[in-house]
């Protein structure tokens, strides 16, 4: 039986967050080629999957990420990542630094959202773009999972 570090390094090392086909990652593609900017930050960039496509509509990208191994990671592929917890931490950034602030599937796990919300709100720039994603928890998949004890 495998031990929690080791699930979870397999986990954080899985590119199973990015599949370029997919409708949700054609539609940030959409936003991010719309809003193209200078610096783009993804809060909670685990490995770096959809970080670097953030990379093709910024000139320079800053991950954000609690997990040191997967921070690991996505420092390997050019990212620079601050390692910290959005839920008390205040992001390492100057007031009005970003263009584009994506934070995808994280918000629901947060304690304190308002927290991180106000990071957001003081590090982007007065014209620039947040994207903020959050999962269907009412979706039928979800109620069915749920049922089946998932």
């Amino acid at each position: 039986m495998m031990n929690i570090k080791t699930k979870r390094e397999i986990l954080y090392s899985a590119n199973f967050f990015i599949d370029n086909d997919s409708d949700r990652i054609k539609k940030l593609k959409e936003i991010f080629r719309r809003y193209r900017g200078s610096n783009a930050l993804d809060i909670g960039c685990g490995t770096g999957n959809l970080t670097q496509e953030l990379q093709k509509f910024s000139h320079e990208v800053f991950g954000v990420e609690i997990s040191k191994e997967a921070g690991k990671i996505a420092e390997g592929k050019g990212i620079k990542v601050s390692y910290l917890d959005v839920d008390d931490d205040n992001l390492p950034f100057v007031n009005g630094f970003f263009d584009i602030i994506f934070c995808g599937e994280l918000i629901e796990h947060l304690f304190d959202p308002d927290h991180l919300l106000d990071e957001i709100f003081r590090t982007l720039k007065t014209k620039g773009i947040a994207v903020i994603t959050t999962p269907n928890l009412g979706s039928y998949l979800n109620r069915i999972s749920l049922l089946f004890g998932f």
